[in-house]
């Protein structure tokens, strides 16, 4: 039967499954509709694009005196993120998501707190007394990283957040191999987005870089990033290229299914 169109009724928020019930009832009882033809020409349709960003401004939050967070589960862009927030005055501390008892040794000069992953909403007990200035998490890539960030997100404190992800700086849209091996990272950029929404006080961003790119420039550009007050959520670097995202429209031949 025809596609005709549904009330709008069935698509509000106050919508019952009585309502969805008693439209289906009642068309049954109208009986088949009249096919709808095929729109003439072609149909109009927004994606998602890359646009070439310049970097952002040199003026940025001042974070000296406050604590910051850098979380993330066996990253080698956690001591640099440490030494670019130390080296604008900010106190850093680094945890480790564990998944199991024991980590690796750690032989560098930060200081490292493991903590187990399945305790994530629980991680903010470490932090000492004091407001805590922002929070860099780096996605794990394990299947789980949407899950460790959202348990710990739960009762993050309202600062500055900033999740780095490592699908290779492109957000995603374009195939690469970073995308491919760190594919279960794409589910955080609609979690940050929706996030960002719900704690307007503070810029809340998902950083994408490349997952081998050099660590020291990484880090500077995601620190750069956590500290700058523009409105863009969703940003990727790739050493070189800073980009964020637009909608881009393009027609397409209509089709009936």
């Amino acid at each position: 039967r025809g596609r005709g169109a549904r009330p709008p009724a069935l698509f509000s928020l106050e919508t019952t499954l009585v309502d969805v019930v008693t439209y289906v009832v009642q068309s049954l009882a109208d009986g088949p509709k009249e096919e709808e033809e095929t729109p003439a020409g072609p149909l109009s349709v927004y994606r998602p694009s890359l646009v070439p960003e310049p970097l952002p401004p040199t003026t940025l939050h001042n974070p000296t005196g406050e604590t910051w967070l850098v979380t993330h589960s066996g990253s080698a862009l956690a001591t640099p993120l440490v030494q670019a927030l130390e080296k604008r005055g900010a106190h850093a501390l680094r945890v480790r998501f564990m998944h199991d008892a024991f980590a690796a040794e750690d032989t560098d000069a930060f200081a490292e707190n493991a903590w187990m992953s399945e305790a994530a909403d629980e991680v903010w007990t470490t932090l000492p007394s004091g407001k805590l200035g922002g929070w860099i998490h780096i996605a794990s890539e394990r299947g789980d990283a949407l899950q460790t960030f959202h348990d710990a997100a739960r009762k993050a404190p309202d600062a500055r957040i900033s999740v780095i992800t490592q699908m290779g700086g492109r957000l995603g849209l374009e195939a690469q191999d970073d995308l491919r091996d760190n594919l279960t990272q794409a589910q955080l950029t609609g979690y940050v987005k929706t996030l960002a929404r719900e704690r307007p006080n503070h810029p809340v961003r998902c950083l994408d870089v490349p997952a081998h790119g050099a660590p020291e420039t990484l880090a500077h550009w995601a620190v750069q990033e956590s500290m700058s007050d523009h409105g863009d959520v969703e940003l990727g670097f790739d050493g070189d290229h800073r980009r964020s995202t637009k909608l881009s429209g393009e027609s397409i031949e209509a089709k009936k299914f």
